[in-house]
């Protein structure tokens, strides 16, 4: 196991956990897994998953981009959280927070083809929201200056990273995502939009939506998208259950 602290954009530090089988198999990518609510989570939560891509020889890279996990500042994505205050002026500034998050991703991906014996390996991006969907039943209709009365927005901060990494990243084998949006158009259904704000790209809609991040001519590339929410972090009926990461992840 390695820990790490890569040195990023001025005073920003990615921190990583690199997690290597005690036999590397040939042919395996190395797995780097995203999650919403941090890498701690994931290994708390997602332990079982984790140690089957171990056993079948395969190295994990657990990333923490910025605002998630190490260096959030706290749980809440409300309107007047400290979350939707540092993406709402990042974007005021001209680079939104995904934005700044891809970079950190992209970065660990640099140092790991570094490491010489994981030199030549492609990648698999694991991008996972642990939020629970909303049932149809919760209570939308709340009065708008009650924050604490709504449902809980989705996260799907780690699934988008994921497949924007896929799009600037020749080296990704495969891409695995559970619990992101299914469209940004489903966040425009109605005026209680329930998703965290880091997860806006502004004018996203004007050259396309998210499934349009798949390449369909790439097909060297597995993409799965499972457990989709949509603009009221309900799951989509005909979004697939979670399954297993190391289905699509490993190589046969």
């Amino acid at each position: 196991m390695t820990s790490a602290l890569l040195d990023g954009a001025p005073l920003r530090q990615t921190p990583l956990l690199l997690l290597t089988p005690k036999q590397l198999r040939d042919g395996q990518p190395v797995v780097v897994a995203i999650c919403s609510q941090g890498k701690s989570r994931l290994l708390n939560e997602r332990a079982a998953d984790i140690a089957a891509l171990l056993e079948a020889g395969t190295a994990v890279c657990l990333v923490d981009p910025r605002g998630i996990g190490e260096s959030k500042l706290g749980d809440s994505h409300g309107r007047r959280s400290s979350a939707t205050s540092i993406s709402s002026t990042a974007l005021m500034l001209g680079t939104p927070l995904l934005g700044q998050q891809l970079q950190d991703v992209r970065l660990a991906l640099t140092w790991l083809r570094t490491e010489t014996h994981l030199r030549g390996r492609t990648f698999a991006l694991w991008g996972e929201s642990l939020t629970p969907p909303n049932p149809d039943t919760a209570r939308f209709r709340q009065p708008r200056d009650d924050d604490s009365a709504l449902p809980a927005p989705s996260e799907p901060q780690a699934p988008l990273l994921a497949l924007l990494t896929g799009l600037f990243e020749d080296d990704v084998s495969a891409i695995y995502t559970v619990g992101g949006l299914s469209s940004w158009r489903s966040l425009l259904a109605d005026y209680l939009v329930l998703t965290a704000h880091d997860s806006f790209v502004p004018g996203a809609l004007t050259v396309g939506d998210l499934p349009d991040l798949i390449e369909p001519d790439r097909s060297d590339r597995r993409v799965v998208l499972e457990a989709a929410v949509d603009g009221w972090n309900r799951r989509v009926p005909d979004s697939p259950p979670r399954s297993s990461p190391a289905q699509w992840l490993i190589n046969p």
